[in-house]
């Protein structure tokens, strides 16, 4: 895994501080020494540094969209007529015909669901080792909805190996044409059902999101569109499925403390 980004890192130090500087009990003075714990930052100190980390101050500008991406590590990217601001904002000279090259040429930066089970660009050749890491415990968050929408385990997981058949043989397919196909499976075209098997397939990594199509989304296999040396590139074993899995703690913790109603939801534990 890359090493945190340096902007990134001096943020998360200077929220630390904030957290962890000691405050007296009730009718008690603080005799621990300030010297102890060095300076806290103050909140436009650490507004700063959030700004620089998200290369939107200190003239912190991308030369490319996948520059920008990775710089970030991950825009969002749920309305995509604003995704692309969100990049171009952050770059020097970015344009949008740049960043279509990057999503479908360079393949070098991918949008996808893999955080929250919303969609955000990310590198291209993170994409994999990131779904791998945050993807999972998202479908379980979802068990009450997919419960309400009567998408039992089953009919999911043949709705993966559906998706997965079809694009591995009509390649690039649009949420409609994927919506048409799961009706074989008694999926009624209407509502969020199709759309829930669509992400669930992605969650699961069936499918990432490929080419545009006359403006539209469409979805292909990660293996038939991601970089091939993605992972083998940034260091191979080390993303190993049991290092994966030691490092889903970590990444729970700090969605705990950030998103706690979202944590506490059933089915995430």
């Amino acid at each position: 895994m890359a090493a945190l980004r340096p902007a990134h890192r001096a943020l998360a130090d200077a929220v630390r501080a904030r957290r962890t500087r000691p405050r007296p009990r009730p009718g008690r003075l603080l005799t621990a020494p300030a010297e102890r714990h060095g300076p806290t930052p103050d909140h436009e100190s650490v507004r700063r540094l959030w700004a620089g980390a998200q290369a939107l101050a200190d003239g912190a500008r991308g030369a490319s969209a996948e520059a920008v991406v990775r710089r970030v590590f991950a825009v969002q990217a749920q309305d995509a007529t604003a995704a692309d601001p969100g990049i171009r904002v952050r770059g020097r000279g970015v344009t949008a015909r740049a960043i279509r090259t990057a999503y479908e040429k360079e393949r070098s930066i991918l949008r996808n669901w893999c955080m929250r089970g919303t969609l955000h660009t990310v590198p291209g050749d993170d994409a994999r080792w990131v779904s791998r890491l945050l993807s999972p415990r998202i479908p379980a968050a979802t068990g009450r909805r997919y419960q309400q929408l009567g998408l039992d385990d089953d009919l999911r997981q043949r709705a993966d190996r559906l998706i997965r058949r079809l694009l591995t043989v009509h390649g690039p397919l649009t949420r409609a044409e994927l919506t048409e196909r799961l009706t074989t499976l008694g999926i009624s075209p209407n509502g969020q059902a199709p759309f829930h098997l669509i992400r669930h397939a992605a969650l699961t990594g069936v499918l990432c999101h490929g080419p545009q199509r006359a403006g539209e989304a469409t979805h292909v296999l990660p293996d038939d569109w991601l970089p091939a040396t993605g992972d083998a590139r940034r260091g191979g074993d080390q993303f190993s499925d049991h290092a994966i899995a030691s490092l889903r703690p970590i990444a729970y913790g700090q969605l705990t403390r950030q998103y706690p109603l979202l944590t506490r939801s059933p089915g995430f534990q």
